[in-house]
Parts: C-alpha cells; structure tokens; sequence
C-alpha cells in the first residue's frame, strides 16, 4: 500500500512539473508577443493619425487635435482660421490663428474694446440644450485671446444663422470680430452709438475720444450709400424749450465734425428729443450724465430711402 501511494505521489509530481513547464512557455509566448502587438497598435494609430491629420490639412487647412479625428464623423463648420464641429463650442485652432489674434490687437484704438460675435445654427442650439452656443464659442475664443487683450477689454455676443439648408459648411463664419468705442464720452451699442455732453453745453466734443469715433465714423462711412441720424438729447434742468434747442446744437455739432471729415451734409440728418426720451432717471448727477447724450445711427440704404 506504501509502494502505491509513492507511485501515485510521483507521478503527480511529474505532470506537476510538465504543467508548470507548459504555463511558462505559454507566458513567455505571450509575454514575448505583448509588447510588439502594443507597439504596432500604437504605431498604427499614430500613422493613421498623422495620416488623417495630413489628410484634413491638404482638404481642410484644419489641424485636429486625436480626440476629434477619433471621434464620430460630424460636420465641421466655419472658415480661414477657426472652425467648429457641429454642436460643439471647442474650436478646431490652426497656426493662422495667431495671425488672427495679432490683427485683433493691433485693430484696437485708445478708448476701444474688442467685440466677439460667435454664431451658431438654431437646429444646433436645439441639440445641444446647454444655453447659448453662439456665446459659449465667443468665450472660448476670449480665452484664448487673453493675454493678449485683457478681459475687461473683450464683449462677447450671438448671433443666430436661423436654418441650416443648403449650407456649404466651408464658407461659414462662425466668429467675427470688431473694435467698439467703449469709454466715457462714446458708447458704441449694437445699433446706435451714444456721445456724452458735459452739462449745459456742448462741451465735450473736441475730446480725443469723441475725434476718434467721428473720424472712424467717416472712415467706414465713404465707401456706403447710407445716411446718418443724429439725435440731441438732455437731462430736464432747463425748460422744455431750451432743452429741445440745445439738443439739436449738439446734434448739429456731431453733424459739423462728420461734414469736416468729408461727409457729405445731405447724407446726415439731424433732430432734437431735447428732455422728451430719458435712459435715466433724472434724479442724480450721475443718471443726468446718461441723459445727456447724442445718439448717433446708421441708416441701411434701404431705410435710407
């Protein structure tokens, strides 16, 4: 009975062995093939990476960061420098960019701000559900704008394309960008812009601040049909009669400075509200600032004539 129980142990000690023998052939098999397979999967992918990479910039002039080239075929919209996928407020950002950048600081004058106007597809804006994507790509856009310009010197806004039909999504611009007074003596808003009096007078208006705008003004204005209004406007401190006098010699003035720029008189018209159309109350010194005002639009031709 001992001799078989021997016979049996060494037995089992054998095929022990020769199954551990096997096990280490088998691991150093694939130990031996693990990081070759690693190595070719990642070189693949880096080929094909900077394949669809070389691919994207002789069609597209784009430069995809991996995430995006690996992720699902979705529409990439927007022109020259900046672009974006569908839905999606991350910019596709090509060297050009800088370029970009460069010529948004260096369009800046004293006094102004940079406006950003980021776009966007109401069908886009459905689907992504998560608040304004025209401002959400406007901010990512002041981001990478900062330093450059500093925050406070940077507006952003939206604007809506409306429906996506027949879109060549090579041609769309996304993100536009624009220098706007924005100071104490000129406010430029999206349709009028508004030039502060100092009280009681016309005073104000040889400021270099407000020569600056005019002469922009007149500038843009020389290669246009439109026309241009002017409207005077005061705080209530005088009668209704003075008020309405001295809101039609500020406008007047404004007139006066276009006119020596070049601007033909018959292309600016000009009239008073005088106290009648108040932003502010007229209760503190401070709200009869806002009050005295021209408001300065730019008429389209069509509302021109």
């Amino acid at each position: 009975m001992r001799i078989l129980i021997f016979i049996i142990w060494i037995a089992l000690g054998i095929i022990y062995f020769f199954i551990w023998g096997m096990r280490e052939n088998c691991c150093e098999i694939n130990s031996g093939q693990l990081t070759p397979v690693l190595e070719s999967t990642q070189n693949q992918t880096a080929s094909s990476s900077r394949q669809n990479s070389s691919e994207s910039e002789s069609t597209t002039s784009i430069s995809k960061p991996e995430s995006l080239i690996a992720s699902s075929a979705l529409p990439v919209i927007g022109s020259t420098c900046l672009r974006f996928k569908w839905t999606d407020s991350e910019p596709l950002v090509v060297p050009c960019f800088t370029a970009l950048k460069d010529s948004m600081v260096s369009s800046l004058q004293a006094g102004q701000i940079l406006e950003i106007i980021g776009a966007y597809y109401e069908k886009e804006n459905r689907i992504m559900a998560s608040g304004d994507l025209g401002l959400l790509r406007a901010s990512r856009i002041k981001e990478l704008t900062v330093p450059s310009i500093p925050a406070d010197n940077i507006r952003i806004r939206s604007k809506n394309l409306g429906d996506t039909t027949n879109i060549n999504w090579l041609n769309v611009n996304l993100i536009d960008y624009r220098a706007v007074f924005q100071n104490d003596q000129v406010k430029e808003l999206d349709d009028i812009t508004l030039i502060y009096f100092k009280f009681g007078s016309n005073e104000g208006v040889n400021d270099v601040l407000v020569n600056q705008y005019v002469s922009h003004l007149a500038n843009k204005m020389k290669n246009t049909e439109n026309q241009i209004s002017i409207t005077g406007h005061t705080d209530d401190d005088a009668s209704a009669d003075h008020n309405l006098k001295l809101g039609l010699k500020r406008a007047n003035i404004i007139k006066n400075l276009l006119t020596s720029k070049g601007i033909k008189p018959s292309r600016i018209k000009t009239n008073s509200k005088g106290e009648e159309m108040p932003i502010a109350p007229n209760d503190t010194e401070e709200n009869r600032k806002l009050n005295r005002r021209v408001e300065v639009e730019i008429l389209p031709s069509a509302k021109s004539q």
